[in-house]
């Protein structure tokens, strides 16, 4: 019977052991994620990499659920890597990324999401439009205005009477699919601005120089605004 109750205190001990490694190792991954969240809030750091970097480390050490899914990126710098990343760039560039004093633009070209005089979206852009709303919902809270620009050629159609019309339903289109996939409505504008604001001015040009100018004025922004309260609503 002693030598049963001394085995017995053993296993105790060594259960006691046991326990006190896995409290010890619990607290080394919590301090070594607290670490990581922590370098992200006070450093200008390269999202992708930050995110390969918790998730390698995260698995070598049995983690779970990653707390970095939730982060949320207030630093314009940060939003324009993020996003120049989010999908494959190829040389017919899906997106371009430009950085404004008041946020980030997000640029569509207009080819790309619908067929001429239409506001319904073409079937290949909604993957694209889908991991920017992706992002969009885990990784942002600014207001997101979607502006929609036409070039100068008049429209006329029982559907869209002008390019007001067009560019508006246009931005309404991408508006309806991030509510979809998750933006909060509130944080949501859809605008549409015709032919109003170029990005390359027409005038005086004509053949293959007036075509280029005017396909690159037909697109639609997703922007991502750092303007709050009633300089948003001048917006």
């Amino acid at each position: 019977m002693a030598k049963y109750s001394k085995f017995a205190n053993k296993l105790n001990d060594n259960a006691e052991e046991a326990d006190d490694f896995f409290v010890s190792y619990s607290d080394l991954v919590t301090l070594l994620m607290t670490f990581f969240i922590t370098m992200l809030a006070v450093s200008n750091v390269d999202v992708e990499k930050f995110v390969k970097i918790a998730r390698s480390l995260n698995e070598s050490l049995g983690g779970g659920d990653m707390a970095y899914e939730n982060v949320t990126m207030d630093d314009l710098d940060g939003l324009m890597q993020l996003f120049g990343s989010t999908t494959e760039r190829k040389e017919d560039t899906i997106y371009d990324v430009e950085k404004r004093d008041d946020g980030i633009a997000i640029r569509f070209s207009a080819e790309y999401l619908f067929r001429a005089g239409e506001a319904l979206l073409r079937p290949l852009a909604i993957p694209a439009l889908e991991k920017v709303g992706n992002t969009i919902v885990r990784r942002t809270k600014f207001a997101v205005v979607i502006e929609g620009h036409t070039d100068d050629t008049d429209i006329a159609s029982s559907k869209y009477p002008s390019n007001w019309e067009l560019s508006t339903a246009r931005a309404s289109s991408i508006v309806r699919l991030l509510v979809k996939q998750g933006v909060e409505p509130g944080r949501l504008i859809a605008a549409g601005f015709g032919s109003t604001r170029p990005l390359k001015s027409t005038v005086g040009l004509t053949g293959n120089s007036l075509k280029k100018a005017r396909q690159k004025n037909r697109r639609v922004e997703i922007f991502l605004s750092t303007l709050k309260g009633k300089s948003l609503k001048s917006y």
